[in-house]
This record gives C-alpha cells, structure tokens and sequence, in this order.
C-alpha cells in the first residue's frame, strides 16, 4: 500500500486541499462530454472540487443520485454539506451492488492509488456500472 492510500495521508493535507484545487478546462471537458446523469458515482471526491461542478452542470439530470467517496474522514466532512450520499472508505473496501452505476469519475485520483488497488478497483467499477 502507498502511503498515499491512507486515510491519514489525505487528512493531514484534507485543509489545504480544501481551496487548493481550481475547477479547470478538464473539468468542464469531462463534464460536457460525460454530464452527470441517472446515479453518479465519484471516486475520491476529495472536498468536493469536482462534486460542486457536476452537480452544477447545466445538463445535469436534476433527478440524478450522486455518491461521494473518499478515504479521508475530513474529506468527508466537507463532502457533507453537499446534496449527495457521501461513503468515507477505501478504495478497496467500497463495495456496491452489481449494476447500480450510470455515471463515474475519478478526478485527479486513480494516480494516487498503488497499482495493485487501482485494478482491483477499475474492475469492480466496471461490474458497478449498468449496462449502457
């Protein structure tokens, strides 16, 4: 395991990526070519950076159900506020049902993770997601 897949890793730094990152162009790439619909799914959400965009988007589904996840308690903390379900586990503890998935990002986090759990993961989000 990175060190960089701990809870404790992200919490230390969960204040300063709090107003670190920006919204960018790859944000509203991925957004515009992938809006959120149906039920979202978003992999180490972080503070939410992301989240408040998706959820923001104009071709958005106002009927979507987003989940939140991170492996940071702070993190999810801040996520709370927001109008999702938010999951606080590791990336290879989240477990969700077969089929259950329309819409998934991970943004600026599958670098993060050791290559062994990234698999592990993408193979999981890949049952996760309905077909379509």
């Amino acid at each position: 395991m990175r060190i960089t897949d701990s809870a404790e890793y992200w919490d230390a730094l969960a204040e300063r990526y709090a107003d670190g990152r920006k919204p960018s162009a790859v944000d509203r790439a991925t957004l515009d070519a992938v809006p959120p619909v149906g039920r979202v799914l978003e992999l180490g959400a972080g503070p939410g950076t992301f989240t408040r965009q998706a959820l923001a988007h104009p071709a958005r589904d106002p009927e979507a159900r987003y989940i939140a996840t991170d492996v940071s308690p702070r993190f999810c903390e801040m996520l709370t506020p927001l109008p999702v379900q938010v999951r606080c586990a590791a990336h290879d503890d989240l477990m969700l049902p077969t089929g259950t998935i329309d819409t998934a990002y991970a943004m600026a986090t599958l670098h993060h993770l050791d290559p062994g759990i990234c698999a592990v993961l993408l193979r999981r989000l890949a049952g996760w997601l309905a077909p379509g």
